[in-house]
């Protein structure tokens, strides 16, 4: 029984870790990449930057002090932040959003790592296994240091939650059933049939932003 449970737990982790051991940290893009922060005052910083899928904050390498790995903090004052061709606004709930469609509707998505907990180390090179958060705080950043260079947690997948524009106002969503609710009881069999017609995924962005531009086209 105990060789059956490990070796679960193995094929369990394996799965898990080949994104975590792609990326090194648990980042949203694989490298970091030439970025922009943009404040409300006009303040303009050119930097590295990546996503942390642990703390769900920008992080950037600043070059004036050793390259240390550190998160941008203050988002209040932020009017918008550029990674690439990517374009992130803070909302209203101090949340890091991406801007997938910015019109028509506007469509939002957040990124949220899915954190496994490896367990910590035993004196005889094994690990204790321990529940996925109960250590997750001493790895928050409460300052601008953002070190992780532990690798008992790794990131083992990523949920992604939509906010899209109804009426003037942002409605939530990550699911059929969380969708449906957004738009009128009359369009829920239309917009299932789209659904299955077109095999939408829940987890693909593209999908999703095609899924509400139909959606909106019922009214």
């Amino acid at each position: 029984m105990k060789r059956l449970v490990i070796l679960f737990l193995f094929l369990l982790f394996s799965a898990g870790m080949s994104w975590g051991q792609e990326k090194e940290l648990p980042y949203l893009y694989p490298e970091f990449q030439n970025g922009r922060v943009v404040h409300k005052n006009g303040d303009v910083f050119d930097v590295q930057l990546n996503y942390s899928l642990i703390s769900n904050t920008f992080i950037f390498i600043d070059t004036n002090d050793n390259n240390i790995e550190k998160e941008i903090d203050e988002t209040e004052k932020i009017s918008y932040i550029t990674v690439g061709e990517h374009l992130f606004l803070i909302n209203n709930q101090n949340e890091t959003v991406e801007v997938v469609q910015y019109e028509n509707p506007k469509v939002f998505v957040l990124y949220d790592g899915k954190l496994f907990d490896r367990g910590s180390e035993t004196g005889y090179g094994g690990r204790v296994d321990t529940p996925a958060a109960s250590s997750l705080s001493s790895h928050e950043v409460g300052g601008r240091s953002f070190q992780l260079k532990s690798d008992r947690w790794v990131i083992s997948g990523m949920d992604k939650e939509y906010q899209v524009e109804r009426e003037g106002r942002m409605k939530r969503f990550a699911n059929l059933k969380q969708f449906l609710k957004i738009y009128p009881r009359q369009n829920s069999a239309a917009i299932e049939a789209f659904i299955v017609d077109n095999a939408v995924d829940f987890d693909s962005v593209e999908q999703v932003i095609a899924l509400c531009n139909y959606a909106e086209s019922l009214d």
